[in-house]
């Protein structure tokens, strides 16, 4: 039998008697063992008996040799576990094909149990928490980890769904559930949410879940796993500086709101603040000399900060402090004087020293603040009065500032309105030669007929225009009516009047302004000379290279440029 199977491609190990097996085994990797019941010594059963023992069935398989009609010794093989029996004369078909089954059965049972030992290691030495959720019996699984990221033992979170969804924010939830379902649909490939979740201590952290879900034949889902990660740091800390972000610095003012209408006597303001031209920084020395400024200003600013006050970046340059415990007003102006000392010392950038200076916008508490919001919200449009009244300001705010901003909010819509119903109207004022004492040309003035306000002048709505960009489609607009305006008047007296045009920074800058031109000449037929368009000094020393070339390509066209 040996020979035979030594030729089907087996190394055999033999022993006559069974009493030298057990070395065998120390010394040897054996993947199965052909028993005989019968020995010249020794009892086949005892050995499988010791064998047994030592080694599962899975570990080491074990076929039984026994004559035909020894059926008490098969029942006796097999319930003290042995894998099979051959009858004796053995087919050798039969028995290879018996060897082949349950060496094959042996290596799948053993690499299963691999694959669980790995998934079970991973699942310990994972930072991330995995969960695993069998959608046809609705049992879910949560390792470990998962759960001790929310501070709870092994054994203190139940594995339900419905715990994990009475612990999601419930701002949350209808989000997380949507998300699920959009994935188990086929709507998305794949599942990721974050999520707030409550933790042991009663705070909520945030959580970012991702999965993938199993499918069958008909691609319906029958189970989905994944993992849940703690974003809570990255998402309460700004990446670049290191300080809290807006989320974390929202809930700490909520909470001194909210302390503040409980102890009237809790005194506390908001200051928000912005490095002045800090885009000019960024535009001449570049990106990452603006980062290293950023990093650097907040470090400063840090220092200027008592135990009890908060900091935070909202994005940009705009940074956002919370003054608790104030004495009187004057805590703020020191402030305020501290962090203006500590930025009169040069930054080095890149081998470059720069000097900054800071605009403030301050709010203090007051019990009319319903939201944190709204202290934030007024605290930058004091921000905005003191930047509107140079670099190196601070303003604090009045509710009369709130008033102006929604009117001007109110003007703003109206005016974008007004431009849609052309309720702008373009004025012509002549420009008159006195040597000849006639009129040679006209200045085009843009009038706003606002509903119930009756004409309002340039000084009322052009400023708005210009911070909205609706300065473009209004300036758009006095161009095509004054050139298609002037084109008539030729028309009827049969003259060569001209029309001057002011254009405006935002209008000239605009990358399409000479195709603007060129198509309203075309439109209007007016004679390229005959326009003249106005432009401020300041204007042109933007982008200077830029705007000469676009002078240029105007003179060319045979226009005529004014140098205000």
């Amino acid at each position: 039998m040996a020979i035979h199977l030594e030729a089907a491609g087996y190394l055999i190990l033999e022993s006559d008697d069974g009493k030298d097996i057990e070395n065998i085994l120390d010394q040897n990797s054996v993947d199965l063992i052909l028993l005989d019941i019968v020995l010249p010594n020794k009892d086949g059963l005892t050995i499988l008996t010791k064998l047994r023992l030592q080694y599962t069935a899975i570990s080491l398989p074990i076929i039984m040799l026994t004559s035909r009609g020894e059926n008490a010794d098969i029942v006796n093989g097999l319930s003290l576990g042995a894998n099979d029996y051959v009858t004796k004369p053995a087919d050798l078909s039969v028995l290879i094909a018996r060897i082949k089954t349950h060496l094959l059965l042996k290596h799948s049972k053993e690499a299963l149990i691999e694959s669980e030992e790995r998934y079970s290691l991973s699942i310990q030495g994972a930072n991330d928490g995995i969960w695993d959720w069998n959608l046809r019996n609705n049992n879910i699984f949560f390792s470990p980890r998962w759960k001790a990221l929310l501070g709870y033992g092994e054994h203190e979170f139940n594995n339900s769904t419905e715990d994990w969804y009475s612990n999601i924010h419930t701002d949350d939830l209808s989000q997380v559930k949507e998300a699920i379902k959009f994935h188990l649909e086929s709507l998305n490939d794949h599942l990721e949410v974050e999520y707030r979740m409550l933790d042991k201590s009663g705070q909520f952290r945030w959580m970012l879940t991702r999965g993938m879900a199993i499918r069958d034949s008909s691609r319906k889902a029958y189970r989905i796993a994944g993992s849940q990660t703690d974003i809570t740091e990255s998402k309460l800390t700004d990446t670049l500086t290191g300080l809290p972000n807006r989320v974390l610095f929202m809930d700490r003012l909520f909470h001194a709101n909210n302390i503040l209408r409980r102890h009237i006597e809790a005194s506390f303001a908001v200051c928000v603040l912005n490095i002045d031209r800090f885009t000019t920084v960024n535009g001449s020395l570049g990106q990452a000399a603006g980062d290293l400024l950023l990093k650097e200003f907040s470090r400063r600013l840090q220092e200027c900060l008592r135990p009890e006050d908060a900091v935070a970046r909202f994005g940009g340059d705009e940074f956002v402090v919370l003054l608790e415990g104030l004495k009187s007003n004057e805590d703020v102006t020191h402030f305020v004087e501290r962090i203006n000392k500590k930025i009169s010392f040069p930054f080095k950038l890149n081998g470059e020293e720069i000097f900054i200076t800071i605009s403030v916008g301050i709010v203090y508490n007051n019990l009319a603040y319903q939201r944190a919001e709204d202290l934030v919200r007024d605290a930058q449009i004091a921000l905005k009065r003191a930047k509107e009244r140079g670099v190196s300001n601070f303003q604090v705010f009045d509710p009369t500032m709130h008033a102006q901003v929604i009117k001007r909010f109110q003007m703003e819509s109206d005016l974008r309105k007004a431009i849609e119903d052309e309720e702008l109207l373009t004025y012509f004022q002549p420009i008159v030669s006195i040597t000849r004492e006639n009129e040679r040309g006209y200045e085009a003035l843009v009038r706003w007929n606002r509903p119930n306000r009756g004409i309002l002048l340039p000084d009322d709505f052009i400023s708005i225009a210009e911070e909205t960009g609706l300065i473009v489609p209004l300036g758009e607009y006095v161009l095509q009516t004054a050139c298609v305006a002037m084109k008539q008047l030729n028309q009827k007296v049969y003259g060569e009047h001209f029309v001057s045009v002011n254009f405006s920074g935002k209008q000239f800058q605009q990358n399409n302004i000479i195709d603007t031109i060129e198509k309203t000449l075309k439109i209007s037929d007016l004679d390229p000379k005959l326009l003249k368009i106005e432009l401020t000094e300041s204007i042109l020393m933007e982008n200077l290279n830029e705007n000469i070339l676009k002078l240029k390509h105007l003179r060319e066209m045979g226009l005529q440029i004014l140098i205000d």
